[in-house]
């Protein structure tokens, strides 16, 4: 088929049987979304309306102020739109403090101390300063890359999975952490973090209350359960047992 021809097709042309025999579907929202797992199904929450005024890029979740709650660092930013759209670039890097039940509210960026005004793409997390806080790296299209320090929130503990020989970063391994008075999220060491980034293998969580543990399920299959030692920093954690890291 020529382009040409492709171009004046219709859509029985192109599939191959009539249109009205083809399931439809319907497209009733362009909102940012958030999908929560409940087990089942998943549940659909509009992300808050700061950030739906540019497209997303890169994204990030992580408990950037060790509240225990989970958070959203978005990039993003799209130039190259259609000249009868124009450029949507009504976005900066956007922090939403998330509530722990799927909520979240976008900080103001003097509030987060985040800036770029250009196309932000790669967001990837690190504790860089090993200060128990993460901290943001954010990439833009033909402009700098920019690091932005995290001050914010008590620091955390830092925790390294160890997979043995074969996955040295423990990949696909989860983890939470368990407390008397609760559970918190339980979390995966993945390999890539998004738009041609990858996050820190080494994970912070916040400051566990005393008599926390530490539940792990190994990518091989296997689970574990550690007492976490009160007041430690960074632990190294393998199928061998955890340790306090000097």
């Amino acid at each position: 088929m020529t382009f040409a021809a492709y171009a004046t097709a219709s859509i029985s042309d192109v599939i191959g049987r009539p249109a009205e025999n083809l399931p439809m579907l319907e497209i009733n929202t362009m909102d940012s979304i958030l999908f929560l797992n409940r087990g089942a199904h998943f549940e659909a929450h509009a992300l808050p309306i700061e950030a739906q005024f540019a497209p997303v890029f890169g994204i990030a979740a992580a408990d950037f102020d060790n509240d225990g709650n989970e958070d959203l660092l978005l990039g993003q930013n799209l130039f190259d739109a259609r000249w009868e759209t124009g450029r949507l670039d009504s976005g900066r890097p956007l922090l939403l403090r998330g509530d722990g039940k799927g909520g979240f509210r976008a900080l103001a960026p003097l509030e987060s101390g985040l800036a770029a005004e250009v196309q932000q793409r790669a967001v990837a997390v690190a504790d860089f300063n090993n200060d128990g806080r993460l901290d943001a790296a954010i990439s833009q299209n033909n402009s700098e890359t920019k690091l932005f320090e995290n001050r914010n929130g008590a620091p955390g503990l830092r925790i390294r999975f160890s997979g043995g020989a074969n996955n040295a970063d423990a990949i696909g391994t989860r983890y939470r952490v368990v407390e008397p008075n609760g559970n918190w999220p339980i979390r995966e060491i993945q390999c890539g973090g998004g738009w041609l980034s990858q996050n820190s293998f080494v994970q912070i969580v916040k400051a566990p209350a005393p008599g926390a543990r530490l539940a792990v399920w190994w990518s091989t299959g296997g689970k574990s359960e550690f007492e976490i030692p009160v007041g430690a920093k960074e632990l190294s954690v393998s199928t061998n047992g955890i340790r306090v890291a000097k």
